[in-house]
């Protein structure tokens, strides 16, 4: 994705920045709720989960850590199956870690794991 980024902004490329993506996951009770006016709203969502998986999606790793990109909550770690756990006798995630999130400890597991469908 960074060489694609690269070629449309070059100014990216001679300054050094490259793309640092993950996605956070966290699972629980959520109020989602359509906030604003006329043709200008958009859902919101509050709760715990919300906030801790965008709190999630805002870790980046350096060096050896830079590939983990998938970090879900404890809930959501618990809540996999073997098959989404383990993959050839091997676990595919590193943890449990804290995060603090409006003053409480969350535990989180991070992932390099790659997935495809075939």
């Amino acid at each position: 994705m960074t060489p694609a980024i690269h070629a449309k902004i070059p100014s990216l490329k001679s300054s050094g920045w490259k793309l640092k993506q993950s996605s956070g996951i966290a699972t629980g009770k959520t109020l989602l709720a359509r906030a604003g006016f006329r043709d200008n709203d958009d859902m919101i969502s509050i709760g715990v989960a919300p906030n801790l998986a965008a709190k999630l999606s805002d870790i980046r790793s350096t060096g050896d850590e830079a590939r983990f990109v998938t970090l879900v909550g404890k809930g959501t770690y618990a809540g996999l199956s073997n098959a989404g756990k383990v993959s050839p006798g091997k676990n595919m995630w590193k943890g449990p870690y804290s995060i603090a999130v409006g003053g409480t400890d969350y535990s989180y597991y991070k992932s390099s794991y790659h997935w495809s469908f075939s």
